[in-house]
């Protein structure tokens, strides 16, 4: 991602947020899984740890999400991101110590609490 401010924290290759197959280690540290089919869609934790970016095959930034900002201060924790994961073709945030938040393809974020 030439030119962009994000640290790969925590990579996740996507097929259009839809389905994919087995996860196997990737390069970076995170997770990476065959796509589906279409081009793969990468996933990252930008350096200040608050936002979340798409960004498509070529690099090209799809989406950027400030999480804290959206969502607000964790009641426990640092206010930064902590975990990225791919499920049911949507992005899940686990951010402060156990918050929560769902991110779908189109970089629409839904704060879904905290336990």
């Amino acid at each position: 991602m030439s030119g962009s401010r994000i640290d790969a924290i925590a990579v996740v290759a996507l097929a259009s947020l839809a389905a994919c197959c087995a996860p196997k280690p990737a390069p970076s540290g995170g997770t990476e899984g065959e796509p589906a089919g279409g081009a793969a869609v990468q996933v990252a934790v930008a350096g200040d740890g608050r936002s979340v970016s798409s960004s498509d095959g070529d690099g090209k930034i799809l989406w950027t999400v400030d999480v804290i900002a959206a969502c607000g201060a964790p009641a426990v924790g640092d206010p930064v991101v902590r975990e990225v994961s791919l499920k049911d073709g949507h992005v899940h945030v686990v951010y402060g110590k156990h918050s929560f938040a769902t991110i779908d393809g189109a970089g629409h974020i839904q704060c879904t609490g905290s336990d």
